[in-house]
């Protein structure tokens, strides 16, 4: 709840700052210079890849019947063996690719949450500074 309390004051701040950044004179701004501090301290979000689909190229076992000769039944059975073995190994493939995937969006969420810790650090020292003191979690507004 707190962390609630400390976001929503720091949009409120965010939105008085660029109430007093609206309203000062603009300055050009050159390419090497951001024309608000405020954009400085923006980061630009890199554009997510499109997933690509992801197939098998595994081929199915066709059956040959129930009144199939002997040579049938055996081709039939090593075309299933391979079948099975090209699934298991692109499942195993897969399995292996994402877990690699969700340690890298783990250091992403790990590296977001840092960023908010730090930021409600940040309030919670700005309340201080300025005398404004956090409700007591028992008290409600």
């Amino acid at each position: 709840m707190n962390t609630i309390r400390t976001l929503g004051a720091a949009w409120a701040l965010a939105a008085c700052a660029s109430v007093a950044f609206a309203q000062t004179a603009a300055t050009p701004a050159t390419p090497a210079t951001p024309a608000t501090p405020a954009a400085a301290a923006t980061p630009a979000t890199p554009a997510a890849p499109a997933a690509p689909a992801i197939k098998h190229t595994c081929v199915k076992a066709e059956w040959p019947g129930r009144v199939a000769t002997q040579s049938a039944t055996k081709r039939f059975d090593a075309e299933h063996k391979a079948y099975t073995e090209c699934i298991r190994a692109f499942v195993n493939e897969q399995n292996k690719l994402n877990q690699e995937s969700v340690a890298k969006a783990n250091a992403h969420v790990n590296a977001g949450n840092a960023a908010i810790a730090e930021f409600n650090e940040y309030i919670k020292d700005l309340n201080r500074q300025t005398g404004k003191e956090e409700p007591k979690k028992d008290e409600k507004k």
